[in-house]
């Protein structure tokens, strides 16, 4: 799990963070959506 912190925390320093953040917004939509069609 301490493992997992220091990574999303990476993530957040990151620069490209705001790139990550849309890539999980859309995997989070397209989550749901493709439930959905099953």
């Amino acid at each position: 799990m301490a493992t997992r912190h220091e990574c999303a925390v990476e993530f957040k320093t990151s620069p490209s963070w705001e790139s990550t953040k849309r890539s999980l917004r859309a995997i989070r939509k397209s989550k749901p959506q493709r439930k959905s069609n099953v």
